[in-house]
């Protein structure tokens, strides 16, 4: 019975360690969900539960936007939510997705939208990739990144039964670790 277990476990050990790889903190990317864009990409992933089937499929895109060797994605989900989704890319140019995160509720953002309050909370402000810091705020919400005022570009959309304009802002030129400060600035 020992031998069996201890057989199991090395066999289950051989496959995460030639199937896993510490790889910008996360695992190499197996099976069939590598694809020639990131929108085929998504709908490779989109084809699991019906609840990710509603956060996955596009309803309205608003961008994709491609930062050095990632891809990401913006869009009004199925689901009447917006959600931002990052892939990931290999040496033969292809995609893979990589995670997610949706803001269920646009009139009171918790997750990656920024309202221009600073006694928010929100639990992705920001993210960081190599040399570039970027989120999405409300168009009237006017803050510094590091002391420096973001470039913006806004993009109009209709979710949750309201128009909403919404901006993609993005500084350049941040040495990769920097601690990243966000100031909202009273208007």
């Amino acid at each position: 019975m020992k031998k069996t277990i201890l057989t199991v476990a090395i066999i289950i050990s051989i496959f995460c360690f030639n199937s896993c790889s510490l790889l910008d903190g996360g695992c190499l990317y197996i099976g069939d969900g590598w694809q020639d864009t990131p929108e085929l990409a998504l709908v490779q992933a989109a084809n699991g539960t019906a609840e990710t089937e509603q956060m996955l499929t596009v309803k309205h895109l608003l961008e994709t936007r491609y930062i050095d060797d990632i891809a990401i994605m913006t869009f009004v989900s199925k689901g009447d939510t917006l959600v931002t989704a990052t892939f990931v890319t290999n040496d033969e140019g292809k995609y893979h997705y990589h995670g997610c995160t949706e803001e269920g509720l646009l009139s009171d953002p918790t997750e990656f939208v920024l309202n221009g309050d600073s006694e928010q909370f929100v639990l992705f402000p920001y993210q960081q990739y190599n040399s570039k810091v970027f989120g999405w705020c409300y168009s009237s919400a006017s803050f510094t990144v590091n002391g420096k005022t973001p470039s913006k570009e806004a993009h109009s959309f209709a979710c949750q039964g309201k128009e909403w304009t919404l901006d993609f802002w993005y500084l350049n030129d941040v040495p990769p670790n920097t601690e990243i400060s966000i100031a909202y600035i009273n208007n």
